[in-house]
């Protein structure tokens, strides 16, 4: 993804430190300031070009999405997720961490506010993040997959070979594990389409085959 950091909360994800120190220094970060920081900038200067905004607003909208930026390496590598890919891990709810099952629930406001950020390499920590924790609360997680795609549209998010992949392959495992989730769930069934329908308008085959596939599925 461009512009992703590799930094983790404690620095060099080989060198962390233990785990309740990431997740206590994580949840230093003031969401709620950061995101109406963001919304300030936007809305001061959302009808021209961003080289057309103030020197001021340039320098800020930079600042803020590298803060962003750092923010969502660092919560991916604080909650887990980081390791469980590099074992090559699908992890089951009893199989969890405790400490990775309380930052999902004591990071809930900064998965939000990352989500409204619409920062593609944000996006993209963040879904990968959100996949570790799939088994832990399947419905809630998949509707703030739906919220990070919708948001990521206006990054470019969708235009990214590696989102393309990566939502695809969290799309099968959803309707591989938790079917019935779709079938009983009207919001679950919409933010699907949605999803899908975001990649398939932004041209990729894997995201169209999937969605002409669903008909069956759903049958």
């Amino acid at each position: 993804m461009h512009g992703a950091s590799q930094n983790g909360c404690a620095g060099n994800p080989r060198t962390q430190q233990p785990k309740m120190m990431e997740v206590s220094s994580c949840m230093l970060f003031r969401p709620d300031s950061l995101r109406t920081d963001m919304h300030r900038v936007r809305s001061s200067s959302y009808r021209s070009l961003f080289n057309e905004w103030s020197q001021q607003d340039q320098e800020k909208a930079k600042s803020l999405v590298r803060l962003m930026d750092r923010v969502g390496s660092e919560v991916y590598f604080a909650s887990g997720a980081y390791d469980s890919k590099r074992q090559k891990q699908i992890v089951a709810t009893s199989e969890l961490e405790p400490e990775s099952a309380r930052f999902y629930w004591e990071a809930s406001t900064i998965f939000d506010m990352l989500a409204d950020a619409g920062i593609p390499s944000v996006a993209h920590h963040l879904l990968k993040t959100l996949e570790f924790f799939v088994t832990l609360e399947p419905r809630e997680v998949f509707l703030r997959i739906g919220l990070v795609v919708h948001k990521g549209q206006q990054g470019g998010y969708q235009y990214e070979s590696l989102a393309a992949n990566l939502v695809v392959r969290l799309v099968e495992r959803y309707l591989a594990e938790y079917r019935s989730l779709f079938k009983d769930d009207v919001d679950c069934r919409r933010t699907l389409i949605d999803i899908l329908d975001v990649f398939v308008q932004a041209g990729w085959p894997n995201a169209r085959r999937l969605t002409y596939g669903l008909g069956e599925i759903f049958r």
